[in-house]
This record gives structure tokens, C-alpha cells and sequence, in this order.
């Protein structure tokens, strides 16, 4: 989901409602498949995910100053992470927004 999940903003205000029900749903899950050994986490995206070698700074222009640009090594490098510890079952990468 994106971080307007945890902390919805105007601009993104429509799409918070759904991240926010997802990010609830996995709570429920994890909680209640806990006890069998079940883990469910999520990963919120606060910013621009790019692929690349290093973020398009043309691209990035579009964008409220300070919006972080995170590498989807680090978006895929995460979920592993989460998926192999399964210490925390939601984390933010990035930040989340005050516009």
C-alpha cells in the first residue's frame, strides 16, 4: 500500500481508504492465523519507486519537494526481509506525507 494508509492526506485522500482497509485486513489476518504459524505483513510505499540504475530527476520534478525515490531492490530486498524474520508485519519505506 502507500503510506497514505497510516496518514491520509488530501491529494490522497480517495486511494487512503482502500490502503487503509488493506493495511487493517493484514492486521486481522496476522493476528488471527498468528496462533497457526501463519504470518501476513505488508510493505507501505511512501514515494516513487524506480528501477533504474538512479531515480529520473525530470520525473522527480513532478513531484512535492523532499518526495523520496526508493529503489525496487529495496521495495523486493524488504519483503524478503519481512517474509524471512517475520519479526514486523508492517513496515514504511519511505515517509509519509503532510502536504
Amino acid at each position: 500500500t502507500a503510506s497514505s494508509a497510516q496518514k491520509p492526506t488530501s491529494m490522497t485522500a480517495s486511494f487512503g481508504i482502500a490502503a487503509g482497509a488493506l493495511l487493517n485486513y493484514i492486521r486481522v489476518l496476522n493476528n488471527d492465523l498468528s496462533a497457526e504459524n501463519i504470518f501476513a505483513g505488508i510493505v507501505s510505499i511512501g514515494g516513487l519507486v524506480y528501477n533504474t540504475g538512479e531515480p529520473d530527476q525530470e520525473l522527480l520534478k513532478h513531484f512535492p519537494q523532499g518526495t523520496p525515490a526508493i529503489s525496487s531492490r529495496e521495495v523486493a530486498e524488504t519483503h524478503w526481509k519481512m517474509h524471512f524474520e517475520k519479526k514486523e508485519n508492517e513496515i514504511i519505506l519511505g515517509k509519509t506525507f503532510s502536504f
